[in-house]
């Protein structure tokens, strides 16, 4: 925490006790001064203990006791007692009371939770002034049932009086438990429209609970400075089009209302930002590099294909991490290929992709599995995101992490985005229909070009191989000793351990049940090789 400006002589008198300078035994103007050289930890020290207006002995007491434990007999309780000269300068330095943090798990009785942080909150909001502010607020459930005559603390009025204070807000972080209680106001919708200072914004709510709900309105029109953006709730985000240059991570994997629009905004009732929201988003940041984002169905008026201005693809260079999710029917599927058919993202590095349909897990049983899946048989895995094009329209981007968790998507199309990745690390396979024998196509063997020959750590969770248990041991067994050793079993055993790129192998919840315990999957581990089997069977 950095000091930051004092305030005047005489205005520096109005804070604290009200006590003239003469009867504190010091010269304000003096010690001001003084103050301004002091370290920043014990200037904050100082700020921690000697806030004797703001609290009473008993809870400087507890406070003390929570931050520090140990020989607490031994320390002053309020560290004005000893120091009561420093007391006025510490207060007045405005930067210390930039950081505002409301945490409570508590339950309200008879409004008294209320109105002590109301209270706590109006004295930081006087002796910060201008200073631009930093906002941590965590509002959680209590951890016990609720008592009779006790009610959840009104988290609304503290998110309205924070809001008053939107033109100083640099760094906020506002999360409301979705389980507890949110007070209605039918009347009153949320408006953050001017945030000038605001550098990142984590905004979480609980969602919508009914028709009056009418959540957030977030205007990024004028904040130049925003660098991230996390959002979830009912927030309906507005703006006239002036681009976000600063703006790097978007968050938007837990959002349950989202809208993008000129203003004023169309307040339309949906899950999660449509393709029509993210192509807007994407031209208003430029220079995004990060984006999470779970994708909605269609609303009724949305065409994707508006925002295709052209038919060249929007080119995302800045782009290093992109991870989405879709869930739902075909319809949800065919807009998330539609996304993924009109970018190009040359520089990613890391890829994640989410997406379920509504119906009864895959298993590929037996050799003709592969063949299955790969002919499109709607017993299988029969889905095809023309993710090959992708990379090959991007150019072939450097992912070094892949990350697919998907009961839909077709075996062979995650073998030929391996193909196309030879800096892949880090591949991490989710419910995705995958056999023992597609396992064993992912052995190394230096007579054939290899899927993904820099593979560092693989992880299987919930897949189910199939085929019968002994062929299917066999066939993992090949692929991970393989790996391990990079040139398969070696000649005379020279040079196992050694060079072997692969370091780590996880199966979760996997049909590959004492896989630990077999003698070549024991040798590896004693070589090194780091094996987590859990919940297999």
């Amino acid at each position: 925490m950095v000091p930051g400006e004092v305030l005047p002589v005489e205005e520096a008198k109005n804070y604290g006790k009200p006590a003239a300078s003469s009867d504190l035994g010091f010269n304000v103007a003096e010690k001001l001064s003084v103050a301004q050289r002091l370290l920043p930890e014990l200037l904050a020290e100082i700020f921690l203990f000697a806030v004797a207006e703001v609290f009473t002995q008993a809870d400087a007491l507890n406070k003390f006791r929570r931050v520090c434990d140990k020989d607490v007999a031994r320390r002053p309780i309020v560290i004005s007692h000893v120091c009561r000269s420093w007391r006025e300068a510490a207060l007045s330095v405005r930067s210390l009371w930039s950081f505002v943090e409301i945490h409570s798990r508590l339950e309200d009785v008879e409004g008294r939770v209320d109105r002590r942080c109301m209270s706590l909150f109006e004295t930081y909001m006087r002796r910060s002034r201008g200073v631009p502010l930093t906002v941590f607020s965590v509002i959680t459930p209590p951890l016990g049932p609720s008592t009779a005559g006790t009610k959840a603390l009104n988290f609304a009025d503290i998110l309205w009086a924070l809001s008053k204070q939107q033109n100083r807000w640099k760094q906020v972080y506002i999360h409301y438990s979705e389980n507890s209680s949110y007070p209605k106001h039918p009347s009153r919708r949320l408006k953050l429209v001017n945030m000038p200072l605001l550098e990142e914004l984590n905004l979480v709510l609980p969602f919508p609970l009914g028709p009056t709900d009418n959540g957030v309105v977030l205007d990024l029109s004028g904040c130049a400075r925003l660098q991230r953006l996390q959002l979830a709730g009912e927030v309906s985000i507005v703006s006239n089009g002036t681009l976000l240059h600063n703006l790097t991570e978007v968050d938007l994997t837990a959002t349950d209302f989202m809208r993008l629009g000129s203003m004023p905004a169309v307040t339309v009732h949906s899950s999660f930002p449509s393709v029509h929201d993210i192509f807007k988003l994407l031209r208003l940041a430029p220079n995004l590099e990060l984006l999470l984002a779970r994708l909605a169905p269609p609303r009724e008026g949305d065409d994707p294909t508006l925002e295709a201005e052209s038919s060249v693809p929007m080119d995302l260079p800045n782009m290093r991490r992109l991870i989405l999710q879709v869930e739902g029917d075909e319809d949800h599927l065919e807009h998330l290929c539609y996304f993924l058919d009109h970018i190009t993202i040359p520089n990613v590095y890391t890829f994640g992709l989410w997406c379920r349909l509504r119906r009864a897990p895959v298993i590929l049983e037996g050799d003709g599995a592969d063949e299955a899946a790969d002919a499109n048989n709607p017993n299988f895995a029969d889905w095809w995101f023309n993710l090959p094009d992708l990379l090959e329209r991007s150019s072939f981007p450097p992912i070094t992490s892949f990350y697919i968790d998907s009961d839909v998507i077709s075996q062979r199309e995650v073998r030929d985005c391996m193909h196309m990745l030879p800096h892949l690390h880090d591949l991490t396979l989710v419910h995705v229909p995958w056999s023992a024998r597609g396992a064993l196509r992912l052995a190394l063997d230096p007579q054939k070009v290899n899927l993904a020959p820099s593979l560092g750590v693989l992880r299987f969770i919930a897949v189910r191989f199939g085929g019968q248990k002994k062929l299917r041991m066999a066939r993992v067994v090949k692929m991970i000793v393989s790996r391990w050793r990079d040139n398969g079993e070696g000649d005379d055993g020279e040079g196992e351990g050694e060079g072997g790129r692969l370091k780590q192998v996880v199966f979760v919840g996997c049909d590959v049940a004492g896989l630990e315990e077999h003698p070549e999957i024991k040798k590896c581990e004693e070589e090194g090789l780091k094996i987590e089997c859990r919940g297999c069977i």
